[in-house]
């Protein structure tokens, strides 16, 4: 991940079971598969996101990337047709605002969650992700060079 991104997880509605399983992990080991096996979704499914972030080339056959690679984005791995893994990166250094709105709007609409880096489960709504941007370490030295 780039120094100006701060990345997130979207996961489906999980029971508080799962969350607490969540709590055993870290970031760098966090296989968010398991997560998505029981539900079988379609990458299609996430073809609703080209209405805010186009569709862009991957590197893999089976990765889906809505949005810049090197900006704001959102990945969907898949294996087989399955959904395996959702993740999404925020560009600290941009106008990300309207994004990050229609992120959250889309995580709603569909009954995803959204876990931070941290691996916590965050509110599904403008103000708490974005405090959890700012607080993050690297938006704290970006901006003190600024």
């Amino acid at each position: 991940m780039a120094l100006w991104q701060v990345g997130f997880f979207i996961l489906p509605k999980l029971n508080l079971e799962l969350i607490n399983l969540l709590k055993s992990t870290d970031e760098e080991s966090f296989d968010n598969s398991f997560y998505w096996d029981e539900k079988k979704v379609s990458p299609l499914f996430f073809r609703k996101i080209e209405t805010f972030l186009p569709q862009t080339e991957s590197w893999s056959e089976e990765l889906n990337i809505y949005g810049n690679e090197n900006s704001n984005r959102i990945e969907v791995y898949f294996s087989n047709d399955i959904v395996e893994s959702v993740s999404f990166r925020i560009d600290f250094t941009s106008n990300y605002k309207e994004i990050l709105k229609q992120i959250i709007e889309f995580c709603i609409t569909n009954d995803f969650i959204i876990l931070n880096e941290m691996l916590n489960v965050v509110d599904l709504n403008f103000e708490s992700i974005n405090k959890d941007i700012l607080n993050e370490t690297r938006v704290k030295k970006y901006t003190s060079f600024l």
